[in-house]
C-alpha cells in the first residue's frame, strides 16, 4: 500500500477501495485499489487531482515505496491537501480535514466530485 507519513484510512465497502490521507505540509489524498479485496496484499496505489471544476481523478503512483521519490512529488499535478488528518466514508462519500489551512473536505465517489 505504499509508504509515506499515513495518517487515516477509510474504507469504501461499496467499491472495496481504501483513501488514506498524508500527514506532510505538502500531503496528498491516496486510494488504493486491492487486486483481491479484502486481501490487501497487492493492489494499485493512486494520487487524487482535482481540477478546477472540481472533477476528481486519480493517477497512479508509479513507486508506492518512495523509494527514489517521495510518493507527494511522483505526480506534479496532484492536490496538496496539506497537513490531511482524519477521513471517514459515509454513503458514497468520503470526508476528511486538513490541519494547515483548518479546511474539512469532501469527495462524492459516485460523481467524482471535490467539495
Amino acid at each position: 500500500m505504499g509508504k509515506w507519513r499515513r495518517e487515516a484510512v477509510a474504507v469504501d465497502p461499496v467499491d472495496e477501495v481504501l483513501y488514506m490521507t498524508e500527514d506532510h505540509p505538502s500531503g496528498r489524498l491516496y486510494r488504493y485499489r486491492p487486486t483481491a479485496y479484502p486481501d490487501l496484499s497487492q493492489g494499485e496505489v493512486e494520487v487524487c487531482v482535482v481540477d478546477d471544476s472540481q472533477h476528481v481523478t486519480w493517477e497512479n503512483v508509479s513507486d508506492p515505496a518512495g523509494v527514489t521519490t517521495p510518493t507527494y512529488e511522483q505526480v506534479p499535478n496532484s492536490t496538496v491537501f496539506p497537513g490531511n488528518e482524519g477521513i471517514w466514508y459515509h454513503d458514497g462519500w468520503i470526508y476528511f480535514c486538513t490541519k494547515h489551512d483548518h479546511s474539512v473536505h469532501g469527495i462524492n465517489l459516485r460523481t467524482m466530485t471535490y467539495e
